[in-house]
């Protein structure tokens, strides 16, 4: 069974992950987002691709702590949920080293949003996709 740190956490905290993926801007957004919800005097952790593994703090996760997540497109490959609130910022032409193909790729970030449902926040830029090769 193929499996990430992003995959298993999300399957447990769904509900407190803001999700980030791009393939320019995560680490940023992901930091700025982290920021705001600190000065608002939210309980919340930068983790995931940015360089903090989240299995790090996993035993110190609250149930009303905010997990902000840059997740890269490797970390979505294989996961069978998404965060309560997913971003995608943007979609360039990455990565084919190891997908292959634009639409692997895209699909791997597109899985952000899958396993959403109407109690979830999905935001992205719908000018960014209007001519990818996008199967979800």
């Amino acid at each position: 069974k193929l499996t990430s740190q992003v995959a298993l956490v999300l399957e447990v905290f769904k509900s407190n992950i803001i999700g980030i993926t791009g393939s320019k801007g995560k680490s940023t957004t992901t930091s700025l987002i982290y920021q705001i919800l600190k000065e608002q005097g939210k309980s919340t952790y930068l983790l995931g691709n940015i360089g903090i593994p989240i299995f790090d703090y996993i035993d110190q996760f609250k149930e009303d702590d905010y997990l902000v997540i840059e997740m890269a497109a490797l970390q979505l490959q294989y996961v069978k949920h998404s965060p309560h609130i997913s971003i995608l910022l943007n979609l360039y032409e990455e990565h084919l080293d190891f997908f292959g193909n634009m639409k692997d790729y895209y699909d791997a970030k597109l899985n952000i949003f899958k396993y959403q449902d109407e109690n979830d926040y999905a935001i992205y830029n719908c000018d960014n996709f209007k001519s990818l090769p996008i199967s979800n």
